[in-house]
């Protein structure tokens, strides 16, 4: 039975994407719960908050484009991926 779209080996390999998100997701709200450190010192608190959502933020997107072609590619060719090739052409451009 599909899941997401997704047969058991895409299952597994967006595991790749999903498995950091969701610990960097449960260390950050364990900072929030036991926060060692105080609220005392806002730079700190800002260093350690940015360090768990910069991942999160890039980690995310990358997650759902590679799903999002796994999907596309059981059925034939992936519009994603054409989509994304022609952005980066458009990088390498400029």
């Amino acid at each position: 039975m599909p899941v997401l779209g997704l047969d058991r080996e895409g299952l597994f390999d967006s595991l790749a994407g999903v498995v950091p998100i969701s610990i960097i997701v449960l260390l950050t709200l364990l900072f929030v719960v036991y926060n060692p450190w105080g609220w005392e010192e806002p730079l700190l608190i800002a260093i350690v908050f940015g360090l768990h959502f910069v991942p999160i933020l890039t980690l995310a997107p990358v997650t759902y484009l590679l799903v999002r072609v796994l999907r596309e590619s059981n059925n034939g060719k992936s519009e994603t991926t054409e989509k994304v090739r022609a952005w980066f052409a458009l990088m390498d451009d400029s």
